[in-house]
């Protein structure tokens, strides 16, 4: 099989649009304490770090010391109802 090369410029824009389609942009939302959710307790996602996050950016304050179970447990305690 032989593969032949195009030269002439007018076939091969010959099937394209005359204007290219404008890109959609769209603005991201600010993230704010409630725009983030709570990681999984369990699995993929659910690492010691990503819980450092999420309460960091909820204004709950943790320490080197903690572990994944610690900051869950703290997690908790601040969404019980008071």
């Amino acid at each position: 099989m032989t593969v032949r090369r195009v030269t002439n410029i007018c076939y091969r824009w010959k099937n394209r649009p005359a204007y290219p389609e404008p890109a959609v942009t769209v603005a991201a939302e600010p993230h704010t304490a409630s725009s983030f959710h709570e990681p999984p307790r369990a699995g993929r996602g659910s690492s010691r770090d990503a819980w450092a996050q999420h309460l960091t950016v909820n204004g709950i304050p943790v320490t080197g010391t903690d572990t994944r179970d610690d900051l869950i447990a703290r997690w908790d305690e601040t969404r019980q109802p008071s």
